[in-house]
């Protein structure tokens, strides 16, 4: 009987440690992939050390975006009438200074 039960526990500490064994060499085999492709990603990716004057070029390239943005603008429709009494004032004044100039 013992001997029985012992030839049965030997067959599954066998098959643990073959599954076990399994489990390593699948994490290690994943470990060595993940470590190849960080090395890629480091390799392909720029460096800042590489770009002279990296800081200063985003601050133009956001300088250029901003002022795109600051010339974009919506037509816009409206049914009022616009004020224009300050135009009037303006010729007036353009007409009273070229009458002097005539003089």
């Amino acid at each position: 009987m013992n001997a029985q039960l012992d030839l049965r526990f030997k067959l599954q500490e066998r098959m643990l440690n073959k599954y076990r064994y399994a489990a390593e060499r699948a994490y290690f085999q994943d470990l060595v992939r993940l470590r190849a492709d960080l090395r890629n990603v480091r390799r392909c990716l720029p460096r800042a050390l590489d770009m002279p004057l990296f800081k200063t070029r985003l601050k133009n390239k956001k300088r250029n975006k901003r002022s795109r943005e600051a010339k974009e603008h919506e037509n816009v429709v409206t049914t009022e009438p616009l004020n224009m009494n300050h135009l009037a004032e303006e010729s007036d004044q353009l007409s009273e200074e070229i009458k002097l100039l005539n003089i």
